[in-house]
């Protein structure tokens, strides 16, 4: 951490970690001999839940066992298996939170019961398991649980979720699975692992685990009419609400051809999902290289229909578009921009909603699909009181 209130003399606050390559723990901070490669970008915190004072709240690392061109690496003891949370005064270790194996992506935090004050976190790891961290009134009552997981057939998550607050103490997370690291038509991924995007709807009291592939827990959205670039998608298919006796859905990621995996965050934003994709295209005869075919997605976040060339709605139109280019896009971002003095709320990074050419880093406003609509509910007379 540095410390830059003067930024004309900025200086180190703190560090922490290992300062020998992965496997030795000489000198380690203490809390942190299990940290790997630090991928996941700290998240600060201005106030959590049973802690005063800021913190920041990390992956433990990426480990070079994941290296192995396999979807089954033996990662039996795995470097970066846990979630870090930190003072971000001190960089003192205030807890850390096993997990199964490494998590890679950034952690998602949300508010919840008050607006300002984290009391939930998510993460999710390489061995394709979503875990959720409560916080609560004092940091020795803090703990994870593993709230769902895939079926084992080597997808793994190296991003952190989408996350969404919805009624009755739910929240949505959307994510999907790939391996960014193993991108080419000759790694494994390719063949071997059927790579899926999930929304998942997680209730807050529940400390069980959901299998994220068991259709009978899950709507298998694969299938919805039309889904290929340009078509469309149905409007009627069945949406997970909060109190549905369904947890969520799934879609494979094999609409637009062999080998392509999630290379994104996800982003919920106007009652629809944003996330991309890369699969790897053979190099044409004479040329060097092919950086794959990118796409950027926009899908209704409750039936997984696309919301792409359909202004105004989120569902009736296309799942994803062509990101000039290809390549492995950046995460899609949300912000709120001023535009001749009007507050605007945008994304980067997503493909346009409107449909036509798409570029992995162009803007767009987003809308949620609210039909304004008003009725009287009380009316007043003259002269009286």
């Amino acid at each position: 951490a540095l410390d830059v209130t003067t930024p004309s003399s900025p200086a180190v606050k703190w560090k922490v970690g290992c300062p020998y390559p992965q496997g030795n723990n000489t000198g380690c901070t203490t809390g942190m001999t299990g940290i790997g490669q630090t991928w996941s970008t700290p998240t600060v915190a201005s106030s959590v839940l049973g802690y005063t004072g800021p913190v920041v709240i990390m992956g433990g690392g990426y480990d070079t066992c994941e290296d192995a061109n396999t979807a089954a690496p033996t990662c039996t003891s795995p470097q970066g298996a846990g979630v870090y949370v930190l003072d971000a005064n001190t960089g003192t270790v205030i807890k850390s939170f096993s997990t199964t194996r490494s998590v890679v992506g950034d952690v998602a935090l949300i508010a919840v019961a008050n607006s300002g004050v984290v009391d939930h976190a998510y993460a999710a790891d390489t061995g394709g398991n979503i875990y959720r961290i409560d916080f609560a009134s004092s940091v020795s009552n803090w703990v994870i649980n593993r709230v769902a997981y895939t079926n084992g057939a080597g997808r793994k998550f190296l991003f952190a979720p989408g996350l969404l607050s919805a009624a009755g103490g739910n929240v949505y997370l959307a994510l999907g699975s790939g391996d960014r690291e193993h991108p080419l038509q000759s790694e494994y991924p390719y063949l071997g692992v059927a790579n899926r995007f999930y929304v998942y709807l997680d209730n807050l009291a529940s400390t069980s685990a959901t299998n994220l592939d068991d259709v009978t827990h899950m709507y298998d959205y694969t299938t919805l009419p039309g889904g290929a670039v340009g078509t469309t998608t149905s409007c009627s298919t069945p949406g997970v609400l909060p109190g549905s006796s369904m947890k969520g859905w799934f879609m494979n990621l094999n609409q637009y051809g062999t080998g392509e995996q999630t290379v994104s965050t996800a982003l919920i934003a106007g009652g629809a999902v944003a996330f991309s994709t890369n699969r790897p295209i053979a190099a044409t005869a004479g040329t060097c290289a092919n950086l794959g075919q990118a796409l950027g997605y926009w899908v209704n976040l409750l039936n997984a229909s696309g919301a792409i060339g359909v202004p105004g709605a989120t569902c009736g139109g296309s799942r994803a578009s062509v990101f000039v280019g290809g390549g492995l896009p950046p995460s899609p971002v949300l912000a709120n921009v001023v535009v001749n003095g009007t507050p605007m709320t945008v994304t980067i990074g997503t493909a346009q909603m409107s449909g036509g050419v798409s570029s992995p880093i162009s803007p767009q406003q987003v809308k949620p699909n609210i039909v304004p609509t008003r009725k009287k509910i009380f009316w007043k007379s003259s002269g009286e009181n």
